[in-house]
């Protein structure tokens, strides 16, 4: 694909004059496949898949940003909602303030996070 002149001058001026970056890249995983009748197995499972398939994104957006000079603020990872993998597993509520119902078994987003994992999402 040819590129105009005038929009890479265009591009130059947005990120050296207008300070351009971008503020998020955002691999969506589906946890589908992870659905499982044993709550441990099942956050083993989803655990497993977000390790495989997102190891290199981190490293990925990073390499983009450099080659193209463009700073990326933040890497994130969006999953498919937890109630639909963990359909069929039992309600339970919380001793905490809130009495919100909870699974019966802790899928944690924190166990996910940047500080609990070698990919280093946002």
């Amino acid at each position: 694909m040819p590129y105009d002149p005038n929009e890479i001058i265009e591009t130059i001026h947005m990120t050296e004059v207008e300070h351009l970056d971008i503020r998020t890249v955002t691999l969506g995983v589906s946890l589908r496949d992870c659905a499982h009748p044993e709550p441990v197995k099942l956050l083993a499972n989803i655990r497993d898949k977000l390790m495989r398939v997102a190891e290199k994104h981190v490293k990925t957006v990073e390499t983009v940003s450099r080659e193209f000079g463009i700073p990326i603020a933040n890497k994130r990872l969006a999953v498919s909602p937890i109630a639909i993998i963990a359909d069929g597993h039992s309600l339970a509520r919380h001793s905490s303030r809130s009495q919100r119902p909870s699974l019966s078994f802790p899928p944690r987003r924190e166990s996910i996070r940047a500080g609990r994992n070698p990919c280093g999402f946002d």
